[in-house]
Protein backbone atom coordinates (compact mmCIF):
# COMPACT_ATOMS: atom_id res chain seq x y z
CA UNK A 1 0.00 0.00 0.00
CA UNK A 2 2.71 2.47 0.62
CA UNK A 3 4.27 1.72 -2.52
CA UNK A 4 0.87 2.56 -4.49
CA UNK A 5 0.30 5.37 -2.77
CA UNK A 6 4.28 6.48 -2.80
CA UNK A 7 4.34 5.81 -6.71
CA UNK A 8 0.32 7.47 -7.48
CA UNK A 9 1.70 10.79 -5.19
CA UNK A 10 5.15 11.22 -6.90
CA UNK A 11 4.51 10.04 -10.68
CA UNK A 12 0.67 9.58 -10.56
CA UNK A 13 -0.44 13.45 -9.99
CA UNK A 14 -2.32 12.15 -7.15
CA UNK A 15 -2.15 14.65 -3.88
CA UNK A 16 -1.42 12.93 -0.96
CA UNK A 17 -2.76 14.26 2.21
CA UNK A 18 -0.30 16.30 4.21
CA UNK A 19 0.15 13.58 6.99
CA UNK A 20 0.94 11.23 4.27
CA UNK A 21 3.41 13.28 2.18
CA UNK A 22 6.69 11.14 3.13
CA UNK A 23 5.22 8.16 1.01
CA UNK A 24 6.35 9.70 -2.29
CA UNK A 25 9.50 10.49 -0.88
CA UNK A 26 11.54 8.32 -3.32
CA UNK A 27 13.38 6.68 -0.52
CA UNK A 28 10.44 5.36 0.71
CA UNK A 29 9.33 4.42 -2.46
CA UNK A 30 12.96 2.13 -2.89
CA UNK A 31 12.53 0.71 0.14
CA UNK A 32 8.67 0.32 -0.30
CA UNK A 33 9.42 -1.56 -3.31
CA UNK A 34 12.47 -3.17 -2.21
CA UNK A 35 10.50 -4.67 0.71
CA UNK A 36 7.41 -5.41 -2.18
CA UNK A 37 9.73 -7.65 -4.18
CA UNK A 38 11.05 -9.34 -1.33
CA UNK A 39 8.04 -10.51 -0.16
CA UNK A 40 6.87 -11.80 -3.59
CA UNK A 41 9.80 -13.83 -3.40
CA UNK A 42 9.29 -14.77 -0.46
CA UNK A 43 5.79 -16.18 -1.00
CA UNK A 44 7.44 -18.94 -2.84
CA UNK A 45 9.27 -20.40 -0.67
CA UNK A 46 7.17 -22.11 2.06
CA UNK A 47 9.33 -21.82 5.15
CA UNK A 48 10.01 -18.19 4.45
CA UNK A 49 6.52 -17.75 3.74
CA UNK A 50 5.71 -19.02 7.30
CA UNK A 51 8.13 -16.68 9.43
CA UNK A 52 7.02 -13.39 7.24
CA UNK A 53 3.24 -14.45 8.44
CA UNK A 54 4.67 -14.84 12.00
CA UNK A 55 6.32 -11.80 11.48
CA UNK A 56 3.05 -9.98 9.93
CA UNK A 57 0.83 -11.46 12.72
CA UNK A 58 2.33 -8.72 15.36
CA UNK A 59 3.41 -5.57 12.80
CA UNK A 60 0.32 -5.46 10.68
CA UNK A 61 -2.25 -3.97 13.14
CA UNK A 62 0.13 -1.25 14.43
CA UNK A 63 1.01 -0.63 10.66
CA UNK A 64 -3.18 -0.36 9.71
CA UNK A 65 -3.16 1.81 12.92
CA UNK A 66 -0.38 4.38 11.76
CA UNK A 67 -1.69 5.10 8.30
CA UNK A 68 -5.43 4.98 9.68
CA UNK A 69 -4.32 7.44 12.00
CA UNK A 70 -2.60 9.82 9.25
CA UNK A 71 -5.61 10.01 7.37
CA UNK A 72 -6.85 13.67 6.08
CA UNK A 73 -8.36 15.44 9.09
CA UNK A 74 -11.69 15.96 7.01
CA UNK A 75 -12.30 12.47 7.59
CA UNK A 76 -11.89 12.97 11.54
CA UNK A 77 -15.36 12.65 11.86
CA UNK A 78 -15.93 9.54 10.36
CA UNK A 79 -13.73 7.55 12.75
CA UNK A 80 -16.13 4.60 13.85
CA UNK A 81 -16.95 4.23 10.34
CA UNK A 82 -13.37 4.13 9.07
CA UNK A 83 -11.24 2.63 11.87
CA UNK A 84 -13.49 -0.24 13.12
CA UNK A 85 -13.07 -2.01 9.63
CA UNK A 86 -9.39 -1.37 9.26
CA UNK A 87 -8.52 -2.61 12.64
CA UNK A 88 -10.69 -5.62 12.11
CA UNK A 89 -9.50 -6.50 8.50
CA UNK A 90 -5.82 -6.11 9.74
CA UNK A 91 -6.60 -8.01 12.81
CA UNK A 92 -8.11 -11.32 11.07
CA UNK A 93 -6.43 -11.36 8.24
CA UNK A 94 -3.84 -14.18 9.01
CA UNK A 95 -6.78 -16.55 10.52
CA UNK A 96 -8.51 -16.53 7.97
CA UNK A 97 -5.60 -17.33 5.51
CA UNK A 98 -5.81 -21.29 4.53
CA UNK A 99 -2.77 -23.43 6.49
CA UNK A 100 -1.35 -24.14 3.59
CA UNK A 101 -0.03 -20.83 2.38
Amino acid sequence: MALILGLAGRYGGFDLPESLQVLAHPVVIGISGLLAMAEFVGDKIPWLDSVSDAIHIFSRIPAGAALAAARPSACRNLSVIYNQPHGTISRHHHPLRPPWQ
